[in-house]
């Protein structure tokens, strides 16, 4: 029986299609048996077996090259794979951050409540618990003791994230103690926390991270907003020209469109990297320049423009089943545009691919097409203008399964 597994000077040989494998494994059985006629059907023990057994090899081979070269590739590369890859382009992965809210704690005596303290980022520590009808969950940060009255304290959401609280619902007191009257929450967050940055996030950054060192104002200037907290993508457009050019730039203007980040951090980057020349956008911030006067700096953020998604799942597994919200959320997940950043089905189709076998394996995607009307479909497609960029969402992706 031939290997399917080979090593040699030309590199990983991968296993041979399911199909060639099993046949492989029928001559095998031939060969013991001494006999050519043996029965393969899918209701007998040997053809049983082979249908069982001949999935080690190709199931085995696919996590080989899937997880062993495709850690090669800054694209490819995941979960801790990308981190190794982002420590040579000296970047990191951004961490998530809690979103932080006020709590009034009323209680009739002295009584002391156990915080987080130097747990704080433990995701798996215990504190004083409140939550909403939702069973959305706050934790007390710094141990207090309180005595008899009404008090305001600071409270960590239990997961990172962007969790949004309506006023007056976290009234519900996970752990009892006795003194603690109420507890609610009358004014909204204090701060906004936000997830952990994503593979596809970081691949984003990690594409534009080439220009740390530019030297050009516009380079520089693009460079400096890119590391500015929360900011996911920059596009700076530059017009040169004595006329307006076809982005509708004005006469030896520039155009700044940011993708995420602090208005005023974004306009100071600007203001402190920009040379001569006019500026366009229809966001504006006025700064402070060292004489005391105030400057006007302008710029855009990007334009969302839906992007579908078609294809279809062929069975690699007989009877195989599917779990196809799951499949569609791991794709909206895994891709990120930049602004005008163009699609192509070739990237989606490799993405797609992950998904299926993410959420249980047993199939291939077939005819991937995407669009940006639902209508008309192609395997490639530019954003609308210059300052748009593509979104996903689950309900944007289609998908059928072949019988």
């Amino acid at each position: 029986m031939k290997n399917f597994f080979i090593f040699d000077e030309t590199g990983f040989k991968t296993p041979e299609t399911i199909t060639e494998i099993e046949e492989a494994l029928k001559e095998a059985l031939k060969t013991i048996y001494g006999i050519d006629d043996t029965a393969f059907e899918s209701n007998t023990p040997d053809g049983q077996a082979v249908n069982i057994y001949s999935l080690i090899p190709y199931e085995f081979g696919d996590i080989l090259i899937r997880n062993i070269y495709n850690s090669q590739f800054w694209s490819t590369a995941v979960g801790s794979q990308l981190d190794m890859h982002a420590f040579f382009k000296q970047i990191k992965r951004r961490g998530g951050e809690f979103t932080i809210q006020n709590i009034e704690i009323v209680v009739d005596r002295t009584i002391t409540l156990q915080g987080l303290d130097s747990n704080y980022n433990n995701l798996e520590a215990t504190a004083y618990t409140v939550q909403d009808d939702t069973g959305q969950q706050f934790l007390l940060i710094n141990t207090t003791t309180l005595n008899a009255g009404t008090h305001t304290l600071q409270f960590r959401a239990k997961e990172y994230g962007q969790i949004i609280t309506s006023p007056n619902t976290l009234t519900t007191p996970v752990d009892v103690f006795l003194g603690v009257i109420s507890v609610n929450n009358p004014t909204a967050q204090t701060s906004i926390g936000r997830d952990e940055e994503t593979d596809a996030e970081l691949r984003i950054r990690g594409y534009n991270s080439n220009q740390l060192t530019a030297t050009n104002s516009l380079e520089a200037m693009d460079s400096s907003i890119r590391n500015l907290p929360n900011v996911i993508d920059c596009k700076i457009y530059d017009n040169d020209t004595a006329g307006t050019d076809g982005n509708n730039i004005p006469p030896y203007s520039s155009w700044v469109i940011v993708d995420g980040g602090d208005n005023l951090a974004i306009a100071n980057e600007i203001y402190k990297n920009k040379g001569w020349g006019g500026q366009k956008g229809s966001i504006a911030v006025n700064i402070t320049k060292g004489d005391g006067t105030l400057k006007e700096i302008l710029f855009d953020r990007p334009i969302n423009q839906n992007l579908y998604i078609k294809f279809n799942i062929k069975r690699s597994k007989p009877n195989q089943n599917f779990n196809i919200n799951a499949i569609k959320d791991y794709i909206v997940k895994n891709v990120k545009y930049n602004i005008n950043q163009v699609a192509e089905s070739a990237t989606l189709v490799l993405t797609s691919f992950n998904a299926i076998n993410e959420t249980g394996g047993g199939g291939y995607p077939l005819e991937l097409f995407i669009s940006k009307n639902n209508v008309d479909w192609f395997e490639y497609l530019e954003t609308n203008t210059v300052q748009h960029k593509f979104s996903l969402s689950p309900t944007n992706i289609s998908i059928t399964i072949l019988l």
